[in-house]
């Protein structure tokens, strides 16, 4: 099975097995999101992330509620805002 994993702002993530690959990379590459919508990342050494894909070309990183390990970001504990750069393969 491949593993798929999404670059944002040099952090790589695996992406979850449920994700809608197609609806992702259309989010990301159109700018159409649905907003509110929280997609699951298990990272790759970061415990479980969530990431909300907005239409102001960002990416919102928060912990997961049931992460099973602390994720923290320097700065805002209630989100992180990054300007992202993507790939998905």
């Amino acid at each position: 099975m491949a593993v798929t994993r999404l670059t944002l702002d040099g952090f790589d993530y695996t992406l979850a097995p449920e994700i809608d690959l197609d609806a992702l990379r259309s989010a990301l590459l159109d700018g159409v999101t649905s907003v509110g919508r929280w997609v699951g990342f298990p990272s790759l050494n970061r415990g479980v992330v969530h990431a909300l894909i907005t239409p102001a070309s960002s990416v919102r990183l928060e912990e997961h509620p049931d992460a099973p390990v602390e994720f923290s970001w320097e700065g805002d504990q209630q989100g992180y805002d990054l300007d992202f750069s993507y790939g998905i393969s």
